[in-house]
């Protein structure tokens, strides 16, 4: 019997450590609470920088708020793994002692079920009628109670060891499976931080670490959106479509409305590809020309091409599907124009003052040129003319994938 208690509590205690290990936080942690204040002060001040003004130093304070609360996350997350790991081992331990105490129990239930039927099927009445005085039959019946009351304590024991056998079985699927939630959390926090770190690293490298140099940024970027919400605005807005792609020999149309990515944001914005992809969309249409058939919402999530926080793709060059992608402005140079299209080369257009809208010409048809617009439904092999005036052009991008 006091073996038996024993594995129960040895059952049990995992079950105890793993509620424990919910709350429980990792080194860099004091306890518990201090740890959680720590998330939670940090979760605050994120919250809080929404609403700051927009500087160059308070985003940098908002990355590194951030990545401080992506490394607590990756530390309590370890720290859940490790209790996981451990609860998983004890319970593991704990079953295998459960597994031998009913194999044991088990096989005295077996042979006294045996021996009970072969005295039973040898004698064929009850031991009283073999008795020859009163006394024996007396310490027989005691003898028999005895024995029954043993085989029932058996029959007990054997049922709630197979009871906390099935409960523990239970749990250590349950952690198992909290196991691989607290992996897949980890690798996300991780993937988080990497992204963090770069986007902090990013923004000093765009702004040369220069409060001015970000003010003229963030200034350029909310014209150039404000400019696209415009012309979507005057065209009847960014009504979703359907089934716009189209590809051939040359490469890929992708429209910016397409169901399949129009309500994706661009970059770590909060901007859709339907309002504001005009660019990111025409630049996934070279891209396919040059054999890479990413889509627009791959574009829309390479961050490194777009400006802090915003939907505003820079000149600078960028990479995706291991290449690099850069782009050159060439103010109203049609000779450049002429010149990249006789070599095959498409060109991405800006028109309007903003520029309003951006386009892909294709190639040069007479004094028109062929192009894939973005926009309109299913806007590909149009001609330009047909839409567009030659004086609506304000910019011409040249680009280059290598």
């Amino acid at each position: 019997m006091a073996l038996f208690k024993k594995l129960i509590l040895l059952a049990l205690l995992p079950l105890i450590t793993f509620t424990a290990a919910g709350e429980t936080y990792a080194q860099s942690c004091t306890d518990a609470d201090s740890c959680q204040k720590q998330i939670d002060e940090l979760t605050q001040k994120i919250s809080a920088a929404k609403d700051q003004e927009k500087t160059l130093s308070n985003r940098i304070s908002y990355l590194n708020n951030q990545i401080q609360l992506t490394q607590a996350q990756i530390t309590t997350t370890k720290d859940k793994l490790l209790k996981l790991t451990e609860n998983i081992s004890s319970t593991s331990e704990a079953i295998g002692k459960l597994e031998d105490q009913l194999s044991q129990t088990s096989k005295v239930l077996i042979a006294r079920m045996v021996s009970n039927y072969k005295e039973a099927s040898n004698k064929g009445l009850s031991p009283l009628f073999f008795t020859t005085d009163l006394e024996s039959a007396v310490v027989h019946i005691e003898y028999l109670k005895i024995v029954q009351k043993h085989d029932q304590e058996i029959l007990k024991n054997t049922t709630i060891v197979r009871q906390t056998y099935n409960f523990n079985k239970e749990y250590l699927q349950q952690a198992k499976d909290k196991k691989e939630e607290a992996k897949a959390q980890l690798d996300a926090y991780n993937l988080s931080l990497g992204q963090q770190k770069r986007e902090k690293e990013k923004l000093l490298d765009d702004t040369l670490s220069d409060e001015a140099r970000y003010q003229q940024l963030l200034a350029q970027a909310e014209a150039q959106l404000a400019a696209f919400r415009n012309f979507v605005t005057s065209r009847g807005g960014f009504s979703l479509l359907s089934g716009q792609t189209s590809c051939n020999d040359w490469g890929c149309y992708y429209n910016q409305r397409d169901s399949e990515w129009g309500l994706m944001p661009i970059g770590h914005s909060a901007d859709s590809l339907a309002e504001y992809g005009c660019l990111v969309t025409s630049s996934a249409m070279v891209l396919s020309h040059y054999g890479h058939h990413v889509k627009p919402s791959q574009v829309a999530s390479a961050y490194d091409a777009f400006f802090a926080d915003t939907a505003y793709m820079l000149l600078k060059p960028w990479q995706i599907d291991g290449v690099t992608f850069s782009r050159e402005n060439y103010g109203r140079d049609f000779g450049k124009l002429d010149e990249e299209l006789a070599a095959g080369h498409p060109v991405i257009i800006g028109i309007g003052r903003g520029p309003d809208h951006f386009i892909v010409f294709k190639s040069k048809n007479g004094d028109d040129y062929i192009m894939n617009d973005p926009y309109i439904e299913s806007g590909h092999d149009l001609s330009f003319k047909s839409k567009y005036s030659l004086s609506d052009i304000s910019v011409i991008n040249v680009v280059r994938v290598n």
